[in-house]
């Protein structure tokens, strides 16, 4: 589905006590470097996904960061910077 305007995730996010720094990005793919207490753990690569924002008026849409059910199905963590940029280059 095409949004002629929506909120795209910020270049920095915050869940579950992470820290998750934008590294790379196009309008249907992102990698988001996973932080906590300043070392790296690991690299997130997923689709990205808009959805609506029920509680605006009127409806508005933004993307979505993957839940912990979307692993493996539009999301995938990778241990190094290397393999995230190999599986984000086979996202369509």
């Amino acid at each position: 589905m095409k949004y002629d305007e929506y909120t795209q995730l910020g270049e920095v996010e915050s869940h579950y006590g992470f820290v998750y720094v934008l590294k790379q990005r196009t309008e249907k793919k992102c990698v988001y470097e996973a932080t906590k207490g300043g070392k790296t753990y690991g690299y997130e690569v997923f689709k990205t996904k808009v959805i609506p924002v029920y509680k605006s008026d009127p409806v508005r849409y933004a993307e979505k960061y993957p839940g912990h059910e979307e692993f493996g199905k539009r999301a995938w963590f990778c241990s190094t910077y290397d393999k995230a940029l190999k599986r984000y280059e086979k996202l369509k």
